[in-house]
Formats: C-alpha cells, structure tokens, sequence
C-alpha cells in the first residue's frame, strides 16, 4: 500500500516533469492540480505520441529511480469506446492496482498549462468535457438502475432452493402417491388408465425410499414424456373445469412436472445458489461502479456551477493558486468557462488584521458575461 501510494504521488509526478515529449493531464488528477476537494490516485494521460514508448519510459524509471521491481509492474491494452487504451499496474497492490491509463491523441485541443510542473488539461476543456461526461454517466446510471436484477427476486430462488425445495419435492411425492392410492381408481378402466396405472407403480416403487435425494430416473422421465404424447396430452391445458376426473388429471399431470423440474434443480442447487449469488456480487459491483463515477461526475460538476455562481478563490489548491499569481496579466487572471468568464484580479492589497499589523492579500475574484 505504502509503496503504490508512493508510485501515485511522488514517482509519477516526478517522471511527467522531466518527460520530454507532448501529454496532457486529464480527468480526476487534472482536477486534482485545480481544486482542493478532489482527489484521486487515478492517472489518465492523453499523449501524441507512442504509448508502449511512454510505458517502456515510465517502467524503466521506477525500477531504476525508485527500485521498484519489475516482476511487480505489470501493462495490458485494451479497447474502450474505440480507443485503445494502454494500462500499468502494480501487482502487489489488490484493490486499485491498474494506476495510469493512457490514450493516444492530439494533444492540442486540451489547452494544457503546466501547474507545478506537470502539464493539465485547461479549466475550460475541463468544464466542456465534464458536461459531457456527467451527461452520459447519468444516463448510464439510469438504464443500470432499470436493468438491475431485483435482488429480492433472487434471495427468494435461493430460498427456494436452499430450503423450500427440500419440501416440496416430498410433497410432490405424497401428492401422486394420494393420486395412485385414492383417485385412480375412479377411472374407468381403458388403454390410457392402465398404462398411467402401470407408470405411476414404477415411479412409487423407484422414489419410495427417498424421493428427495435419488437420482432421477431417465428411464421414468422418458416414459413420462411418453406417457404425455400419446394420452395424457388432452389434459395438460386445463385451467378451471367442471369435469373433477379432468381435473385429477390435470393436477396429477401439473405435479409431476413440478417434481421434475424441481428434481432437477436440486440436483444441480448447490451450483445454481453459488451462481445468484456471484451474480448478486457481481451486479452490486457493476451498479457500484457505474454509481461512484456519476457521483464523481457529479460533485465536479457542481465545483464548476459554485465557480459560475459564487466565484471564489478558496476553492482552488494552493498549487493553481500559485500558478494564477506567477501567470496575471495587467493584475488579471481570466477563467473562460463556456460563455462565462471568471475574472480573477492579482493585484496585492494591504489590510490590517486584528491585531493592527499590515498584511498583503491577493487574488479578488469577479464573474463577468
């Protein structure tokens, strides 16, 4: 942990000031070097130029300046709305590990200023893009919370199948048990009740010992299916009937398939429970990641509205702070956000404090149309 934060705040930085070719810093760092608020560990990186170059660089830096091991850096390259996006991590850190992305494009369209030796995106790229951004995250964040899987729709299959089941199979059982023992013989005698009489002695007689755990019977399943095709099809798609020997049958026929459905799936339910349950996991994660970056879009966001609405200096890192005062013109620093402008005035002031010294101020602040 000690050795990745190290990588982040001071290997990094310390690389981009002596890089010699054209980037830009972008995204949640950018902000960073502009605001005192935010912070990230984070790096993303727009470059003009070779990407496997920056990262052969940046690896050879950090084991050679900073002993860190090579066996422990790790790159990869992936495509992210169709741009590739080159990627280094640190293996020995679990959580966060991937700490710098990087892109290839011009650079020039990002305005960048260098603040304290490394070179940001511009307040005004920064704002335009930012709109941008919290536009399609919100609306990401939308179609995710109406994609979501009810979680309690999932806790109950697993209920089902961790203790519900366990029931109900055995109540199938008892049920065509009943069936056997007290309903059919009802019936009148013909092809279809003596073969359904001869199926349901076979299927009492293999489940009789546990109708829970034995194994199905493919055999019986097959015959089953059989049975259906051949004369039992008729009965299958009764809802509600007058007819109580349709209605036996139609019932008997709506347990038996209950039972092998369910047998089935408590064959199979310990995989089936571990699987909701990763998909649980997993939909939090994705639902937590998408929510994280629209928040984070969104308190940037309002860094920008509170900068148009109530200017004031107190928001920005002592760093930019600085940059503001080594960058006046005429006593003059000017923001352009959109159509607004942020007028920052540089001349210094003397004003006594409480105890009647003298003290210089600087920096006033003033939005303009």
């Amino acid at each position: 942990m000690e050795t990745y934060k190290y990588i982040i705040n001071k290997a990094i930085p310390t690389f981009l000031k002596s890089y010699k070719y054209d980037y830009v810093v972008v995204g949640g760092k950018a902000y960073q070097y502009y605001f005192k608020s935010i912070t990230t560990d984070d790096w993303d990186i727009i470059i003009d130029g070779n990407p496997m170059k920056f990262i052969e660089s940046l690896k050879s830096y950090l084991v050679e300046k900073h002993n860190i091991l090579l066996a422990d850096l790790y790159q990869s390259k992936s495509i992210l709305n169709n741009d590739s996006l080159y990627q280094l991590g640190y293996k020995p850190y679990k959580n966060e590990n991937l700490f710098i992305d990087i892109k290839v494009d011009n650079i020039t369209p990002y305005k960048s200023i260098i603040i304290n030796g490394i070179k940001c995106a511009s307040l005004s790229y920064l704002y335009k893009d930012g709109l941008e951004t919290l536009s399609d995250r919100k609306k990401n964040y939308k179609q995710q919370k109406l994609m979501i899987t009810d979680e309690k729709n999932i806790e109950k299959q697993i209920t089902y199948l961790k203790y519900t089941i366990k029931l109900n199979i055995p109540n199938y059982f008892k049920f065509i048990q009943s069936f056997y023992k007290k309903n059919l013989k009802k019936f009148k005698e013909s092809i279809m009740i003596t073969s359904l009489r001869e199926y349901l002695t076979d299927f009492l007689e293999y489940y009789k010992d546990n109708s829970l755990s034995k194994s199905i019977s493919v055999k019986l399943e097959e015959a089953y299916e059989l049975l259906i095709e051949e004369h039992l099809y008729k009965y299958t798609d009764i809802v509600s009937t007058t007819n109580e020997k349709k209605r036996l049958l139609y019932e008997l026929i709506q347990t038996m398939d209950k039972f092998y459905k369910d047998k089935k799936l408590y064959k199979n339910s310990r995989d089936e429970i571990s699987k909701n349950r990763e998909f649980i996991r997993e939909q939090r994660k994705i639902s937590d990641i998408i929510k994280t970056k629209y928040l984070k879009s969104y308190k940037r966001n309002e860094i920008f509205i509170e900068m148009i609405k109530n200017p004031s200096i107190s928001i920005f890192s002592d760093i930019f702070k600085q940059y503001i005062k080594d960058n006046c013109i005429n006593n003059k620093y000017i923001i352009k956000l959109g159509s607004d402008r942020i007028n920052i005035n540089c001349s210094n002031r003397k004003r006594r404090n409480s105890t009647g010294s003298l003290r210089t101020t600087y920096l006033g602040i003033k939005k303009h149309k």
